[in-house]
Parts: C-alpha cells; structure tokens; sequence
C-alpha cells in the first residue's frame, strides 16, 4: 500500500513533459539574448552604468542561464529515443549553418555585436561524442575529436579574455561553442549519469528488483532526474573552483553569471519523461526559433539605433 501511494504522489509531482521544457528553454534563451544584444550594443543607446536598462539586461541574462542546462537535458534525451540518429545530426548541422548565416548578417550586414558562440555547434559536437562513444573498439576514440575542438575553443576564449591573443578575425565567435569545455562536459555528465542508474540498483539490496518494470514508474523517473540534478551541481562546482584559480576562465563561470545554471535543476526535477504536445509545426518549428528570434531581437535593436 505505501509502495502505491509513493508512485501516486510522484506522478502528481512530474508536472513537466518535453515539450514544457523545450518552451522554457527557449524562453530563458530569448530573455538571454535580448539582455546579451542590449548590453553588447550600449554604445548606440548611451545607456550609463546601473541604469535601469542595463540592470535589467543583468537579470535578463542571470534567468538565460538556465536555458542551456535544458538544452542539454533534452539533447540527451533525445538522443535516447531518436529513431534515427543520422536526421538527428542532420537536423543540429542545418541548425548550426543556419545560425552562422544569422549571426554574419547581424555583424557584417547590420554592424552589430553578437553573443559569442553557436550553441547548435555545443549540441551538435557533444551529441557526436556521445555517438561515437557508444561504437566499439577504436571508432569510440574519434570522441577525443569533438572534445579537442571544445577545448580548443576554452583556451582560445581564455587567453583572449587575458589579452595574450586575438583570433577574432581568424577564428570568429559563430565558429566557436558557445559553452566550450563547460557545455561539453555537462551534456557528457547527463549522459553518463543516466548510464550509471543501472550499476546502482546491481547491489545486494536490489538484487530481486525487476529493473526493467522499475523504469517504467514514476519513481524511476524521480531518482533519474535527482542524477541529471547531481550531474548539473558537480560541472558547476568543478568549473566554479578551476575558474577560481585560473583568471583566464573567469569569462565562463567562476564568480560570474553562469553559476546561476544549477537552478534549472528545479525544472529537470519536475520533468515526467514524456513528450507531451509534439504536432509537426511545433517541431520543426522550435529549431527555427532559433536563428529566426536572433534575427528579429536584432533587427528591432538595428531599427531603434538607426531611428536614434
């Protein structure tokens, strides 16, 4: 009887489906761009420091943080019930092309500063790691490949946030990950860490669980999202003290705003595991959002200046 009532009680809890998230994800991702665009842009507009218009470019980008720790949940969700992993990719590779075209028109068409990155490169590398990981024998090491241009990006972005160099004519911002090693390393962890939930419930003590019928409840759910919230607080705690002694990293996460990501963790906490709302349009709908809002917000910016 008690066994029932928890199951009842965590279904009444598992409120969000994939489909909530995704809307979530693009909305802190909108909020995020709009307070980048603003504050990267302060030149045009003579905004003076803590106006009322940059402290809300501030808060704008604090609630942006938690777009991207939902992005990569639902990216590696979604490489566990993909059908077919090849229209996967293909789809995060039209992405990414897509966006590097937005973010040339913002820059060298309407002389605008953009946000640094293509997030689309960060799913797309990361999703092929996980790919190639999952392959046998020697193709598992080509891995190492995604995570070199990962880590190339961190300390091309680290000894330019010191002064040592400057690639931005030769390695431009919307060839980069938008997240480097940290976004890499936290959509890893994801993975890894629903990969670990079958080697806890190996002990003696679950030794007669049925563990394929366990994951289909509601309590399965609950335990798989406390291990995405683990995985999220681990990256956050490891990158917050390597930023802390290494200045160069500090443009990522350290004292910064990035920190404010551990929060999604109350939104993957109340994911349900399931699809929900799915119609066609809305699908191939949300991976226009994206370089379709960056053009829009930074239309309206570019329109505003031009009429100052």
């Amino acid at each position: 009887m008690e066994q029932v009532n928890i199951v009842k009680k965590s279904h009444r809890f598992n409120i969000l489906s994939n489909f909530h998230l995704k809307l979530l994800a693009m909305f802190f991702m909108t909020l995020d761009h709009i307070g980048l665009l603003l504050a990267n842009n302060t030149d045009y507009f003579g905004f003076v420091t803590n106006s009322p218009i940059l402290i809300m470019c501030d808060v704008f980008r604090i609630l942006g943080r938690l777009s991207f720790p939902l992005f990569a949940f639902l990216l590696v969700e979604g490489l566990r019930h993909t059908h077919s992993i090849k229209k996967y990719f293909l789809r995060f590779g039209i992405m990414a092309s897509l966006i590097t075209i937005a973010y040339i028109i913002m820059i060298y068409g309407l002389n605008m500063n953009t946000p640094g990155g293509n997030i689309f490169f960060d799913l797309l590398l990361a999703g092929l790691a996980i790919y190639l990981i999952e392959k046998k024998r020697w193709i598992s090491l080509l891995a190492l490949l995604p995570f070199a241009y990962a880590l190339f990006c961190t300390f091309v972005n680290a000894f330019e946030y010191v002064g040592v160099i400057n690639w931005t004519n030769y390695f431009p911002y919307f060839l980069r990950l938008q997240y480097d090693v940290f976004g890499f390393a936290l959509i890893l962890s994801f993975y890894f860490a629903y990969k670990l939930i079958p080697y806890m419930f190996k002990t003696e003590a679950f030794k007669n669980l049925d563990f394929d019928a366990y994951k289909t409840t509601n309590e399965y759910r609950l335990f798989a999202n406390g291990m995405m919230i683990a995985a999220l607080l681990i990256i956050n705690l490891i990158w917050y003290f390597l930023s802390y002694y290494i200045v160069g990293l500090q443009y990522l996460m350290g004292l910064g705003v990035e920190s404010w990501s551990i929060f999604a963790g109350i939104f993957i906490l109340l994911y349900n595991g399931k699809r929900g709302y799915n119609a066609k349009w809305f699908y191939y709908g949300a991976y226009a959002y994206y370089p379709v809002h960056l053009l829009i917000i930074g239309g309206i910016i570019y329109a505003i200046i031009m009429l100052a």
